[in-house]
């Protein structure tokens, strides 16, 4: 089957590179509650079909390494595909509504890239934990704040999220 590199189909067990970013480089979150908020909807979702094992959350962009869940889903990459519309696409209205905003958010089609070795994964893993300060939002790891969370923090918050919805 051929694809388009940057949009491979969800395949079981398979590690990703899932990210996207605003057109126009308009911000994606605007406050910590933005940010609270595109988790939920990850966790509401996208989580039944990925495990996380990394992610950055950058004001205009996001990140995540994600590894497909085993599974013998005949039609897991259009489930996954469909979960990545209704996250993406809700949390964009949200922010519309919040921000007085009309349009598109974010470009046209995220991206996933397949993590097809081990070398390409540990760069991937270096490249997302340095986005934040690639991009000159910090110059330390350890003052990355609510910009980045590594999967320590992810287990955190999707802990604080199932009790806050609780």
């Amino acid at each position: 089957m051929a694809f388009d590199r940057y949009h491979a189909p969800f395949i079981s067990n398979y590690f990703y590179h899932v990210y996207n970013r605003t057109i126009n480089n308009d911000l994606l979150f605007y406050s910590d509650e933005n940010y609270n908020y595109f988790l939920r909807k990850w966790e509401k979702y996208i989580a039944s079909y990925l495990d996380v094992y990394s992610y950055c959350l950058q004001p205009t962009h996001f990140h995540f390494l994600v590894k497909v869940k085993d599974t013998d889903n005949d039609q897991l990459n259009e489930n996954i595909l469909d979960g990545f519309k209704r996250f993406l696409g809700g949390y964009s209205l949200a922010i519309n509504k919040q921000q007085n905003r009309h349009g598109s958010l974010m470009q046209k089609r995220f991206k996933r890239i397949v993590i097809e070795s081990d070398n390409y994964l540990l760069s991937l893993i270096h490249y997302i934990h340095h986005n934040p300060i690639h991009h000159g939002l910090t110059d330390s790891f350890l003052r990355l704040g609510t910009i980045h969370r590594t999967i320590q923090l992810y287990h955190r918050d999707k802990q604080r999220l199932r009790e806050k919805n609780s």
